[in-house]
């Protein structure tokens, strides 16, 4: 298998940079399935060669300067002038026609930066500050494997979100969120999905049923694969679209 080709965005942090030096020169993590590209602005002379590389993940750093307003998930596509730090996942989503990946690397926890993130297009969020290289490889491969990583931390306020967008159409549902599934979900399945919704991660989940991970892990492969879903994520929307969960 082709290894997964990473791009990083102009401006980074210092964290950043020292995120980079790491993916390059620390033997220990593991790399092997991974390709730095060579980072780019995004401007429209970077544009083009963005277009040609076409990278697995373009990672874009959101900090208190580049942030600004942007779209915001509630109250439409603009708030105001779209500043640099959201404006840059629009345009690289628009350049991939929704078919780049981008993975946003902040520090930032609060509910409107992370609103406005996703409803720009990011596909994952990261939270870097204590987070340690190995667990960011990870963020990164399961972001090209078009999974849709959530810093845990903040999975309640996508989740809070979720439930008020679906409240009003839970009993108006078409299509494929209105039929029956065709194997229904156990008991403890059922708990495990609650758990999702509420925002826990594999280890507070098998912590919060006294189970081992790897049968966590098994129980959300049977939710998936029920719900007819990729990822959690889309398994918590559908569950609560469906009723299944609170």
């Amino acid at each position: 298998m082709s290894p997964y080709r990473l791009l990083f965005v102009h401006p980074f942090c210092s964290n950043c940079a020292a995120i980079q030096r790491s993916l390059t020169q620390d033997s220990s993590l593991p790399t092997a399935n991974l390709k730095l590209l060579s980072p780019v602005e995004i401007d429209d002379a970077s544009l083009a060669q963005l277009a040609e590389d076409q990278p697995d993940v373009v990672a874009v750093h959101l900090s208190e300067s580049n942030l600004g307003n942007g779209p915001d998930l509630v109250s439409g596509p603009d708030l105001g002038n779209t500043a640099p730090g959201i404006e840059r996942i629009q345009r690289i989503k628009a350049l991939g026609e929704g078919k780049l990946k981008v993975l946003v690397l902040t520090e930032h926890q609060d509910p409107p930066t992370v609103l406005r993130a996703f409803a720009a297009g990011a596909n994952s969020y990261c939270c870097i500050q204590n987070k340690s290289m190995s667990a960011l490889v990870e963020v990164i491969q399961a972001t090209a494997q078009g999974q849709s990583w959530i810093e845990p931390a903040i999975a309640p306020i996508i989740l809070a979100q979720l439930r008020a967008a679906v409240t009003s159409t839970r009993f108006s549902s078409s299509g494929q969120d209105a039929l029956p599934l065709a194997s229904p979900l156990s008991a403890r399945q059922l708990q495990v999905l609650q758990l999702i919704v509420d925002g826990y991660n594999n280890a507070e989940i098998a912590v919060q049923l006294q189970i081992g991970i790897g049968t966590v892990k098994t129980h959300i492969r049977h939710i998936l694969s029920k719900l007819t879903v990729s990822d959690r994520t889309q398994a918590a929307v559908r569950a609560l679209r469906m009723g299944l969960v609170r």
